[in-house]
């Protein structure tokens, strides 16, 4: 390496020419303010434009996604209210006492009764105190008195 960095000192090295030259005139203004003042207002423009642009597709989704929800439960209500007038036709039929008489014979052999006979129970002689309490004295005195 030592040999190297002799080879290129600043004695040996190329000298180079300088290609530029200064020319003497005037300064460039670029482009003029108005062009920039009208180019952020288009962008202001178009920025407000593109939210008011995601409101409008969001109110549409949120429309949109409520209207089929609301069809599927139109089509649960319909279909539970069949249902339901199932059910009260199978229910009036099962209550006619003609069909719990036919069922009652033919399905538990249960027959109506011949006769009937009544049974006549006298007073309770259990008695009770102006506070609602059970007396023993007055349910003995109705015990004795029967």
């Amino acid at each position: 390496m030592a040999n190297a960095a002799r080879a290129y000192s600043r004695s040996t090295a190329p000298k180079r020419s300088s290609s530029m030259r200064v020319v003497p005139g005037k300064r460039s203004e670029g482009l003029p303010s108005n062009l920039f003042f009208g180019v952020r207002v288009f962008m202001v423009i178009i920025a407000v434009f593109a939210v008011v642009a995601f409101v409008r597709i969001g109110f549409a989704s949120a429309t949109v996604t409520t209207s089929i929800e609301t069809q599927d439960l139109n089509t649960q209500v319909e279909a539970l209210r069949s249902g339901s007038a199932h059910l009260e036709v199978t229910e009036s039929s099962l209550a006619n006492p003609t069909t719990i008489k036919s069922t009652a014979v033919k399905k538990y052999g249960m027959y109506a009764p011949y006769e009937v006979n009544s049974i006549h129970l006298s007073e309770d002689v259990v008695a009770f105190d102006e506070a609602g309490n059970l007396s023993l004295a007055r349910s003995m005195a109705r015990t004795t008195a029967s």
